[in-house]
Parts: structure tokens; sequence; C-alpha cells
């Protein structure tokens, strides 16, 4: 039964392809509770780029050599969720009407 459940998880890849996965889902991970607590509103603007800095030297613990890549694809995800969270604040704040 184990072999089963085993051969199907992994679908006999090699042990490389299986933590380079693992990884890469680690990362993802990683970017993801940041987004959430962007969205959130938990992180005060004013923290938001620190929150930037701890999720790319996270991530890079993960996948390093790769900045230029996690720059290319999550810390333009981060920054657009970012951007997002502070236009919907500055909509939403009493002082925009003025």
């Amino acid at each position: 039964m184990e072999d089963k459940i085993n051969s199907r998880l992994f679908q006999n890849k090699p042990v490389e392809v299986i933590e380079e996965e693992c990884r890469l889902n680690l990362v993802k991970s990683i970017v993801d509770a940041a987004c959430s607590m962007i969205v959130s509103g938990v992180i005060p603007k004013s923290a938001l780029g620190e929150l930037r800095a701890f999720t790319r030297k996270s991530a890079l613990n993960f996948i390093p050599g790769q900045e230029e890549l996690y720059d290319m694809i999550y810390d333009s995800r981060l920054k657009r969720y970012a951007e997002q969270f502070r236009m919907r604040d500055q909509k939403d704040s009493p002082d925009s009407n003025l």
C-alpha cells in the first residue's frame, strides 16, 4: 500500500527533481503568506518594504543563485500587491477626498 502511495506522489522521479519541487513549493508558500499579509492589512504600509526584503531573503535560502528569477516572478507579485493595497487604503481613508 505504501509503495502505491509513494509511486503516485513521486511518479518515479529522481530525488533531485523531488527536492527541487519541494524547494519551489516552499518558496511559493513563503510568497503566498506575504501576499496574504499585504492583502489582509495586517502589515502597515511603512513595513511593506521590510516584508518584501524578508520574504526575498527567506525564499532565496531555498533557491540560491536564482535572484533574477525570484525578482521577476515573486518580487514583482509582492510589489503589485503592495501597490494595490496602498491604492485601496488611500481610497478608503477619510483624507482621500481632500
